[in-house]
């Protein structure tokens, strides 16, 4: 997936789509990162935001925006994804996400 300087679609593979099922409806070029997960959370796309939900966003878009690294996220089919937030070298974004056996 990867995203433009202020956190919006630009590109997205199928994998990307069967991952986050719940939510992938709303992924269209220029729509925004930070809107798609706020209601994956509500649809229940990411289980470790449950009663969490506001703390999990803040985290989360705060990984996005200022990457340290590769960071995991569990899927509510139980596999662990890995995900790697890289700074832009021009004006984009990307995230890389790689499945792993339950």
């Amino acid at each position: 997936m990867f995203l433009d300087a202020e956190g919006r679609y630009i590109l997205w593979n199928q994998q990307y789509v069967n991952i986050y099922k719940r939510s992938s409806d709303l992924f269209q070029p220029g729509a925004r990162l930070a809107d798609t997960l706020r209601i994956g959370v509500e649809r229940g796309d990411y289980p470790e935001a449950f009663g969490r939900e506001e703390e999990w966003m803040k985290t989360r878009l705060d990984k996005l925006f200022n990457p340290d690294g590769r960071h995991e996220q569990t899927l509510t089919d139980g596999h662990t994804i890995l995900i790697e937030e890289r700074a832009p070298v021009t004006a984009a974004s990307s995230g890389f996400a790689s499945t792993s056996p339950k």
